[in-house]
């Protein structure tokens, strides 16, 4: 049994070797092929290379003149190289020129096509602005109109009122005017003095004034003359001696009489008998202008006096124009 083991493990030890020498025997065997198919490969590569590249190679050649140095005469090979390639170059070069002036022309196209479109949307566009501003337009004119229209019937109105103002301020003027003529006027005249500067005498001086009619003119007339000269009657030169403060306290007439009721201060003149003389004299002057008085009788708060004055002055009776002569 231990022979037996040791043969098989012989025999299994030498089929091992005879293995080994046969994958040994197989690769010694495919290494040459493979050695040879990788230089046939780079050799196709170069061929392909100098047959692509053979043009350039053929240039080179002349421009170093690499021939010329080392045979001593260029073979024609490399003119013919030299030729094709320009021959190729200007077949490229036309092929090239020919595909820029379709890119060219498809980009004219486009660009064509772009502008008429953009025009078409420019168009749209300013046909759609056109209508938006139609319509904002004829919106204004609206508005415009609506606002004239309002400013229209504002002014007539403004117009009728202004009218109806004039004519109401004619009508009050015209009915004022009508009231001021419908007043019937009336002449009073009034005796004031003139005092002669040279020597000192006094010139009787009457004044017509017209004032609105009324039942009293008597009344009128002796207030007026208490209150003195007006402005033009000043500038002609009239004054009054009466005495100021002098109050009118009643008027009654009776048989052509005018009696006369003033307060105590028309007793007391400033300028002496003289004065109270030519005082006495403006009152019955201007009470005499009327037609139906004669003369007049002075009271003093409502008493007959005999006399005014310190020195006395008679007015106890009745005193005309004559009473003055």
């Amino acid at each position: 049994m231990a022979r037996k083991s040791e043969n098989q493990e012989s025999e299994q030890e030498n089929a091992t070797k005879k293995t080994i020498e046969k994958k040994s025997k197989k690769n010694t065997k495919k290494k040459p092929k493979t050695g040879l198919i990788f230089w046939a490969g780079f050799a196709i590569i170069i061929m392909i290379c100098f047959l692509v590249a053979r043009g350039r190679i053929a240039s080179v050649l002349k421009e170093t003149d690499f021939f010329n140095e080392v045979t001593g005469s260029e073979p024609a090979l490399i003119t013919d190289l030299i030729n094709s390639q320009d021959t190729n170059t200007e077949e490229k070069s036309e092929k090239e020129s020919k595909k820029t002036k379709k890119i060219s022309k498809s980009e004219k196209s486009d660009k064509t096509s772009k502008s008429e479109k953009t025009k078409k949307k420019t168009k749209d566009e300013t046909i759609t602005v056109n209508e938006r501003n139609e319509s904002e337009l004829t919106e204004r004119a609206e508005i415009v109109s609506k606002a004239e229209k309002e400013a229209q019937k504002e002014s007539q109105k403004e117009q009728t009122e202004k009218v109806e103002t004039t004519t109401k301020t004619e009508k009050n003027e015209t009915e004022n005017k009508t009231q001021v003529e419908q007043k019937q006027m009336m002449s009073i005249n009034l005796c004031f003095v003139h005092i002669d500067d040279s020597d000192g005498s006094i010139i009787r001086m009457e004044s017509v004034r017209s004032v609105e009619k009324n039942d009293s003119p008597l009344t009128t007339a002796i207030n007026a003359l208490l209150a003195g000269p007006n402005m033009s009657e000043i500038q002609k030169g009239c004054v009054s001696l009466i005495p100021q403060n002098s109050r009118l306290l009643g008027v009654r007439i009776s048989n052509r009489t005018a009696i006369l009721n003033f307060s105590e201060d028309f007793m007391f003149n400033t300028y002496s008998v003289q004065g109270q003389i030519t005082q006495l004299m403006q009152i019955v002057y201007t009470a005499t202008s009327f037609s139906t008085i004669d003369n007049v009788q002075f009271l003093i708060e409502g008493q007959k006096v005999e006399y005014i004055g310190g020195e006395g002055v008679w007015i106890g009776s009745p005193l005309s124009r004559f009473s003055f002569k």
